[in-house]
């Protein structure tokens, strides 16, 4: 049997190293020592509420409830939608209020950097400017700010030691961060303003200029309303145009149906008569080839047939020539009338090469003003706007509610007190596990088989 010591530790000439405690040995121990290990974080549980109640300085945080209403593009513009990265305008402001830019005039405005609260951990060349530097990081430190849980709120925190200047901490610094809003939306706006005024004039110029070029011209030739006049002449050679083609087409059709029946295909004369003669002539020529099968060509039956045939014939060929001449009569009127047509487009077009030049004069002048008219109206609306907007002009954050003296401190002393509990807890258990090392006992089987290697054959326990 390999030698063991009390602490379950083998001998080193033994065969192998067992564990020091088993889980069981360890519960065996806590067990007894129960009491210990409940009473010590109790213990430091009072000291901690006494530390929290009577030597750490109460903490206010005052809120300021701000609402976003972010537009995309420039504030002043007609033409505003809701942005799509609203939520990254959210984390771009919240980083803003916290910012040197909001904090130091914070700083400058309330005069912290002369607060001793301040100032207490200051290290520098004792400047104004590092002063309010310093300042403006501790202010950092005790301000956050909280987006809404899925909404547009934000919630700006100040904290301080006096609960009515964590109120006057919150709203300046608010203040301060919409008075930035205002001027980035501003600011841009005069600049604008100026610009404008300085090019209206300008442009003012270069409309009358154009005008002027106009009367001249008008004047010149004779030509009062160019914008009507270039519409209407325009629009008179298209229709004429039309008007041609139409009867070009309509020319093409009646000397295509004047071929055809002068061929010989009476399959397009619209003629009742016509088709009821080529009716009676196939009937006649069936009934001859019929007849013709039992009957001789001399039988008078058949010379009868022949010679309806043959009166049949002439009847036709009389209306197929009515119909070609009233057909030519129509080609001929057809073609007088695209004679005409082509007569009148060809003046239209000769009258129209003749004013080209003026048109043309005229719409480049007119280009000019309506170019001139344009740039100098939409420099007014933009200017008209922009003075506007200067009057009316509203940030993409509001301020909702504003702070006021909070009633309660902020629970900070909860964590000092969970901490003194849960270090009293393991200080106790360690030290009770500590004194069992060093002052060992037999309280279980495991220590006598796992320890001292002795078997155990059968345990009693206390009568229930």
């Amino acid at each position: 049997m390999s030698s063991v010591d009390l602490y379950g530790v083998r001998d080193p000439g033994s065969e192998s190293f067992g564990p020091v405690l088993s889980l069981k040995q360890l519960w065996v121990i806590f067990w007894a020592y129960r009491y210990i290990i409940l009473a010590v974080p109790v213990l430091f549980a009072a000291v901690a509420i006494g530390v929290v109640k009577f030597l750490v300085p109460k903490q206010y945080d005052a809120r300021v409830t701000m609402f976003v209403a972010y537009q995309g593009g420039d504030t002043l513009s007609s033409d505003n939608i809701i942005g799509n990265d609203v939520w990254g305008f959210i984390s771009t402001q919240m980083e803003l209020m916290r910012s040197n830019g909001i904090l130091i005039p914070v700083v400058e405005k309330l005069g912290l950097h002369k607060r001793e609260d301040y100032v207490r951990r200051y290290v520098g060349d004792g400047s104004e400017d590092s002063l309010i530097r310093h300042a403006a990081a501790v202010l950092f430190e005790r301000t956050y700010v909280l987006p809404g849980q899925g909404t547009r709120f934000m919630y700006l925190f100040a904290r301080d030691e006096d609960r009515d200047f964590s109120a006057t901490l919150a709203n300046t610094i608010a203040d301060v961060y919409m008075d930035v809003q205002l001027r980035q939306i501003v600011d841009p706006v005069n600049k604008r303003i100026d610009r404008y005024g300085e090019q209206i004039e300008t442009l003012r110029a270069n409309v009358e200029a154009a005008q002027t070029k106009i009367a001249e011209f008008q004047e010149r030739t004779g030509l009062v309303n160019l914008r009507e006049a270039v519409d209407v002449e325009g629009g008179r050679l298209s229709d004429l145009e039309q008007r041609l083609g139409d009867a070009v087409a309509q020319r093409q059709a009646a000397q295509a149906r004047l071929c055809r029946v002068r061929k010989g295909d009476t399959g397009v004369v619209d003629s009742a008569l016509v088709s009821s003669l080529r009716t009676q002539i196939q009937a006649q020529q069936t009934l001859l080839l019929e007849k013709g099968q039992s009957l001789g060509p001399r039988h008078p039956t058949m010379i009868s047939i022949r010679a309806e045939i043959e009166h049949l014939q002439n009847q036709l060929d009389r209306e197929l020539r009515t119909f070609i001449g009233s057909a030519q009569s129509e080609v001929n009127s057809l073609k007088a009338i695209e004679a005409e047509l082509e007569a009148e487009v060809e003046a239209n077009r000769r009258e129209s090469l003749r004013n080209r030049k003026h048109r043309d004069e005229g719409s480049r002048l007119l280009q000019a003003l309506d170019s001139a008219t344009k740039v100098y109206q939409s420099a007014l609306d933009s200017f008209e706007l922009a003075q506007f907007g200067t009057q009316m002009a509203v940030t993409n954050v509001n301020i909702i509610s504003r702070a006021t003296p909070p009633a309660r401190p902020v629970p900070g002393g909860r964590k000092i007190i969970m901490m003194a509990i849960a270090f009293g807890g393991i200080l106790a258990a360690g030290a009770c596990l500590l004194y069992e090392l060093l002052n060992r006992r037999i309280r279980c089987r495991e220590d006598l088989e796992h320890d001292l290697n002795i078997p155990v054959l059968m345990e009693l326990r206390p009568a229930s």
